[in-house]
């Protein structure tokens, strides 16, 4: 049984910490284990998400990111860093999540979801990546 294979760009450690424990449980759920690589900045995830496109490494089935990155300026800033990995990302054959700790829904443009949607969301996913594969 292969693992579900995860990339969490989060910078977030409590938030890395809840998002993997969700995760965790519900590949348990149906059976199966994660492998989850957590990336705490922009370029490092773009990197990881190159080494996949030029398959240089192992497919991914799920990208989680966080929206907001406050260290970094400019083009992220404006676009927002979940932009940037969703644009990266959609270029590979994964599901792409995107997490933010901000609690304003409109900024989000009717996808915003409360935590308990989230986490449902979630084993939701999991659990179509574990019946598709």
């Amino acid at each position: 049984m292969e693992s579900i294979r995860i990339l969490l760009v989060e910078d977030d450690a409590m938030k890395a910490k809840l998002i993997t424990r969700v995760l965790t449980r519900a590949a348990t759920a149906v059976n199966r284990s994660v492998s989850i690589t957590h990336l705490t900045n922009l370029y490092e995830a773009s990197c990881a998400i190159d080494d996949v496109r030029r398959r240089v490494a192992a497919p991914l089935d799920l990208v989680v990111s966080d929206w907001c990155f406050p260290l970094h300026a400019g083009d992220f800033a404006t676009k927002g860093a979940g932009a940037h990995v969703m644009e990266r990302a959609s270029e590979i054959p994964a599901r792409l999540i995107v997490v933010s700790g901000d609690a304003r829904p409109e900024r989000f443009q009717g996808v915003w979801a409360q935590t308990d949607q989230c986490v449902l969301l979630l084993n939701q996913i999991i659990t179509e990546i574990a019946a598709a594969g």
